[in-house]
């Protein structure tokens, strides 16, 4: 364009800083429109899984017809405006993108125009000059009416990053060793816990020791801690003050690999992966033969029901276990625990529903 005429590529390219500006006003507006979209599409996500699951609640409290109602006027109050008003930005772009090329042109055809009837140029090269702004401004056109898709999968992948930006709470210190075959005495030392968003203490001073071979039952009411200590010992979290021994190794001296390795748990809410009755059970040691899972259910009590499945340890349990009873999930949960051969067994009310 510039070897044709520099005078018609200039005007052309006057254009260019105000379709900037336009983008860098459009890009803030959509990208703040599209986060509020975001944040109400994963509320209506969950809200909807929400009475999905608990579909049984919800009908049991003949509450159908009310969080119906909550849910559509969610919808259309929050999802519906903040949609529209999303989709009313990206409405405005694509045609101020347009309205600028035919700006370009408008004022290339005057001036060439005017330059043909002075005969400084010919009418060829105007037309010739015509045509190569529509290419120009074509890939520009192209991308507006994109650029709104970008803007709405780039704040989608804002919020995965966040996700996969989330620090670790409990990593292994630098020099963290490889925790030997251990006998399986524990030992809390003035041991205090509270979450880091809340100072209000879940734990105090807690002074524990376990012998090895020693079963041990911790009572207390509800949220008095009990499910604290678990995850402490499993070294889900790091006490806040004092310190935790498996046989007089310290648990932050230690990889978090090798003591899971030697430590099996069965939590209060039992969870199943997607797959067969075998392949949970035997989540925990990929290598034990079919006869040491159906040896750890029998332990658990739980061969049995897997043998009146439609399948037996074949049967597809779905995720979650949805297929089956909390107690056959615990039971299995339970089995899964035992067939890692654990040196510490650790159950977290694992069989409240068996």
């Amino acid at each position: 364009m510039l070897d044709m005429n520099v005078r018609l590529a200039l005007l052309t390219f006057s254009v260019l800083p105000l379709m900037v500006v336009i983008t860098i006003l459009f890009r803030r507006a959509s990208r703040a429109a599209y986060r509020k979209v975001r944040a109400a599409v994963s509320w209506v996500n969950s809200v909807l899984a929400e009475n999905v699951n608990g579909v049984r609640v919800v009908q049991a409290f003949s509450r159908q017809k009310r969080n119906y109602e909550q849910f559509r006027d969610y919808v259309n109050r929050y999802y519906l405006e903040r949609a529209v008003y999303a989709v009313k930005i990206a409405s405005v772009f694509s045609p101020s993108v347009d309205m600028l090329g035919a700006i370009a042109t408008g004022l290339v055809v005057w001036l060439g125009g005017t330059a043909v009837l002075g005969e400084t140029i010919t009418a060829g090269v105007l037309v010739a000059f015509i045509l190569y702004i529509d290419r120009f401004f074509d890939p520009i056109r192209d991308l507006s009416r994109r650029y709104d898709t970008l803007q709405s999968t780039m704040i989608g992948w804002e919020r995965i990053m966040g996700l996969l930006d989330t620090p670790v709470e409990v990593q292994d210190a630098p020099q963290a060793g490889e925790l030997p075959v251990i006998q399986g005495e524990v030992t809390f030392e003035q041991v205090s816990f509270h979450y880091s968003d809340d100072p209000a203490p879940i734990l105090t001073n807690i002074d524990l020791r376990i012998h090895p071979g020693e079963t041990v039952a911790l009572v207390g009411e509800t949220g008095a801690g009990k499910t604290t200590l678990v995850k402490l010992l499993s070294r889900f979290h790091d006490p806040t003050q004092g310190r935790i021994l498996v046989d007089g190794h310290d648990l932050r001296a230690v990889t978090q690999a090798s003591l899971r390795r030697q430590m099996g748990v069965v939590l209060q809410d039992p969870f199943l992966f997607n797959g067969t009755v075998t392949e949970n059970i035997r989540f925990g040691r990929l290598e034990a033969t079919d006869e040491e899972v159906e040896a750890a259910a029998k332990a658990v009590g739980a061969h049995e029901f897997i043998s009146h499945l439609r399948k037996g340890y074949d049967t597809s349990v779905e995720e979650g276990g949805a297929l089956l009873s909390v107690g056959q999930r615990q039971l299995l949960s339970f089995a899964r625990a035992l067939l890692a051969d654990p040196r510490i067994l650790i159950l977290d009310e694992a069989t409240s529903s068996v």
